[in-house]
């Protein structure tokens, strides 16, 4: 996978942990933003960031829920292009995005469990590089308590409302 494609892949992750909960705070648009400019290197301006997120909002608004398990889908399929330290700064970032809100909400431990799945990494390794991280992300899989599709997806991700669209500009005035 290319510098450009893992960029996007890790924008998507995140963007998905961000709403996979129903609802997009500022700490996490904040963070969002934070990570487009860390790593976005074909983003070079807050319009460009800005345009970058909307355009992940309209998707996810025509697509619903689909849009995050068409995701976790295309991880499952692509793990094998990702090298160990692209899928720790995946999980690195989740744990950051995951904590931006200041509370752990029970559908991005889920999201979070379905993507260390996806990226075929284990506990151990997980412990090993974040041993401050918190326990409910790494212990039981709860995901397995849940129905699953038939493409093997917990059919237990609530459906997602309509997100409003963003306006970074706003924080330059």
């Amino acid at each position: 996978m290319n510098s450009q494609e893992f960029e996007f892949l890790l924008i998507k992750t995140i963007f998905c942990c961000m709403t996979v909960d129903g609802e997009i705070e500022e700490r996490e648009i904040s963070k969002l933003k934070e990570l487009l400019t860390a790593v976005g290197k074909h983003l070079s301006t807050i319009a460009d960031i800005e345009e970058n997120i909307n355009k992940l909002i309209n998707d996810i608004n025509k697509e619903g829920k689909k849009f995050i398990l068409d995701h976790i889908l295309f991880l499952t399929a692509n793990e094998n292009k990702l090298s160990e330290d692209e899928k720790f700064t995946i999980i690195n970032h989740l744990l950051s995005m995951i904590k931006a809100d200041e509370e752990i909400n029970y559908q991005e431990i889920l999201y979070f469990k379905e993507v260390v799945k996806a990226l075929k990494i284990s506990k151990e390794k997980i412990l090993g590089r974040f041993p401050d991280i918190e326990l409910s992300l790494v212990e039981q899989d709860i995901a397995s308590l849940f129905p699953r599709s038939p493409l093997g997806i917990p059919i237990s991700i609530s459906d997602l409302p309509k997100f409003e669209l963003v306006s970074l500009r706003k924080d330059l005035m």
